[in-house]
């Protein structure tokens, strides 16, 4: 990763406003420049999105995350959005620091829709800090405290356990990230240090596990496991991995992602009593799971990027590239020849982007699409409602008056 002299850290902390997934959704995002010291480079940023018309947001995620949708009403667009994080991005002496990368690379869905390959994190490393700290629970100064897992299931809940105050607001919460970063420097040096090796180490250690068969320890800021490495592509991993309870099964990894692979010998005698893990008991059901006709269970679910062309003809994908590469206001219409996943996005592609090329027959269908597409929505939303209102505290007045928000934003649109 980049050298530290000159070293900016671009901490973001991601607004997810839907589900995971090929739909996945981001509000925007909370930006916090710090220099190499972690001293501020101005005050954060908050970049939100206006959320396309035909797009109802997950009540359970505005809740869980203290966020009036009315927030989503103004904004960039998505095409906007991509465009201000990638030029953030671009200096090569600037670090993205995260917690928890899944929601980070809700952008790999949002350049997608809007015709770009989802590489953004294959040419930068990120520092996950959640990945950081689950090793510094397993292996370093968080050891000894015990942590339970949940201590670590939050940016808020990590920061508040190792003793960070800081004020209430939107903005506020990208203060606990140079927080977090700071501890992991001052308490956990040497795994931050292994961490920021980045892309280039995760590789180099899995090569060197398919080639020998060597075991790997696998930890992505929720799960820790022993591993194997069974196939290696340019931009994805196999692995089989035997977890804390021996379960064992196979996973797809993307090699963008900023998990910890590391060797073995982390696991000593010591951690291994200390974690309740038998390292030899796990190789020996790995092996097992190498040898047996049936295979252990599979959860090597497709990548994003291959479930997205994987709706694609090869004709379709390569005027994806085509399209992606021109200028997005001066589009023809989508040929006839292409299949209606193909020809809806593009037409969204346009309308939630670029409203203002539109003719006024392509925007009567744009709104008859909204009309339609929340029609279909509204009984999810209002089903996932009930949900939300399960999360409550009856003495959370704050809680209760988003919840009513949340309830009535279907009406305000």
């Amino acid at each position: 990763m980049t050298a530290e002299i000159n070293l900016q850290h671009l901490f973001l902390l991601p607004l997810p406003v839907t589900a995971p997934g090929l739909n996945a959704r981001l509000g925007g995002l909370i930006i916090k420049r710090c220099d190499g010291m972690l001293n501020a480079l101005g005050k954060a940023e908050f970049a939100g999105m206006k959320l396309p018309e035909h797009l109802l947001p997950s009540p359970v995620y505005l809740l869980k995350q203290d966020l009036n949708p009315q927030l989503f009403k103004r904004g960039m667009s998505e095409y906007e959005l991509y465009a201000h994080v990638q030029e953030l991005l671009a200096p090569a002496h600037v670090l993205p620091v995260v917690f928890g990368y899944k929601y980070l690379f809700y952008l790999n869905a949002a350049a997608m829709r809007c015709f770009k390959e989802p590489d953004l994190f294959f040419k930068k490393d990120v520092l996950d800090l959640k990945v950081a700290l689950q090793a510094a629970r397993l292996f370093g100064s968080l050891q000894e405290r015990r942590l339970p897992a949940e201590a670590l299931s939050s940016l808020h809940a990590a920061a508040e356990v190792l003793g960070f105050k800081g004020p209430d607001g939107l903005l506020s919460r990208a203060d606990a990230l140079p927080f977090v970063l700071q501890f992991l420097r001052t308490h956990d040096l040497p795994i931050l240090q292994f961490c920021l090796k980045g892309r280039t180490e995760r590789l180099r250690r899995l090569e060197q596990s398919l080639k020998n068969g060597s075991l790997v320890v696998y930890c992505d800021g929720t799960e820790f496991a022993a591993a194997r490495c069974t196939d290696l592509k340019e931009d994805q991993a196999e692995l089989v991995c035997c977890t804390r309870d021996y379960s064992v099964k196979r996973i797809k990894l993307d090699l963008s992602a900023p998990v910890l692979i590391a060797p073995q010998g982390v696991l000593t005698l010591p951690r291994q009593e200390h974690l309740g893990f038998d390292l030899n008991k796990a190789a020996a059901l790995l092996s097992d799971a190498a040898l047996a006709q049936e295979p252990p269970e599979d959860q090597r679910r497709p990548l994003l990027r291959e479930l997205f062309m994987g709706k694609l003809s090869a004709k379709e994908q390569e005027l994806f590239h085509d399209i992606g590469s021109r200028n997005p206001q001066l589009l023809p219409p989508a040929p006839l020849w292409a299949g209606e996943f193909f020809k809806e996005l593009y037409f969204l592609y346009q309308a939630d982007n670029f409203q203002a090329s539109l003719v006024d027959s392509e925007l009567n269908a744009y709104r008859l699409l909204c009309r339609r597409h929340l029609a279909r929505h509204l009984p999810l939303y209002l089903k996932e409602t009930q949900t939300a209102a399960s999360l409550l505290d009856e003495d959370d007045v704050k809680g209760q008056e988003l919840f009513l928000q949340i309830v009535r934003f279907p009406e305000t649109l």
